[in-house]
């Protein structure tokens, strides 16, 4: 018994050891490029987290691999087409997981309207639009959408992508809801329709969605009003988002300068 037990124990660790030995390259990269990356040595970082990519097609932390090289490539170097070429990688890697593909779209069109290029954010928008199961996910890739079509001064086409979703009644999402009606209202105010950009910007600014998406709604329909020569309704309304404004020394001075010009 002895004597078996002295050949099935080395047979054991002859084939555990290529396992654990596979762990330890399966993190070793991954680990030492995250010390890199903690104490500012990102060309180095950069370095490991490629390298551990190439070498581990189906390691655990690819994922965390390749948004620390976009976070390297945008945030450190300000790099936004080397962003741009890690986002598309990560799309053919990631095309049959739909929730991770569709932030990875919305990504890459972020990258794209920072370019300059709204037909390509677009194109992004239209797909995850294609993609989206929920009725969230389309409201918001319809919103997106719109974004780009205000850019490209499309504003017929702004209003019919996002009609269908304009009708908020028992919306939980209300932050979703007021942005839908702050870019409708943006469209026709474009258009100096001030009629119209008022009614549905007063909807946005009365939902009860968070004092940023209050604020710049509000603040929209201040120059609506102002455009109409309603100077004391927008007086007033300037003292309302002065409770909710990130900056309200800001809106202090603009009441001031009215109430100047009003007096």
């Amino acid at each position: 018994m002895k004597r078996l037990l002295y050949i099935i124990f080395p047979v054991l660790i002859f084939f555990m050891l290529p396992g654990c030995l596979e762990q330890k390259e399966d993190t070793d990269d991954f680990d030492q490029a995250e010390y890199y990356f903690s104490t500012g040595q990102f060309n180095q970082a950069r370095n490991l987290y490629q390298q551990y990519i190439d070498e581990n097609e189906h390691g655990r932390k690819r994922y965390q691999a390749w948004n620390r090289l976009l976070s390297i490539s945008v945030d450190i170097y300000n790099d936004i087409e080397g962003g741009l070429d890690i986002l598309k990688a990560m799309q053919m890697e990631y095309d049959g997981e739909l929730d991770t593909i569709l932030d990875i779209n919305a990504r890459i069109a972020g990258k794209y309207d920072r370019l300059g290029q709204p037909r390509e954010s677009r194109r992004l928008w239209k797909k995850n639009k294609e993609l989206a199961q929920s009725g969230k996910e389309r409201k918001k890739a319809a919103l997106f959408l719109s974004k780009t079509g205000i850019q490209l001064r499309e504003f017929e086409r702004v209003r019919e992508d996002l009609e269908k979703f304009s009708d908020c009644s028992g919306e939980t999402d209300a932050e979703l809801c007021s942005m839908i009606h702050y870019t409708r209202g943006k469209s026709y105010y474009l258009e100096n329709d001030l009629t119209r950009a008022g009614e549905v910007l007063s909807r946005a600014y009365s939902l009860d969605a968070g004092n940023e998406y209050r604020s710049r709604a509000g603040l929209l329909l201040t120059e609506v009003l102002l455009d109409q020569d309603k100077v004391d309704q927008a007086v007033d309304l300037l003292k309302e988002i002065l409770d909710i404004h990130p900056n309200p020394k800001a809106i202090e001075a603009r009441i001031e300068h009215l109430s100047s010009i009003r007096d």
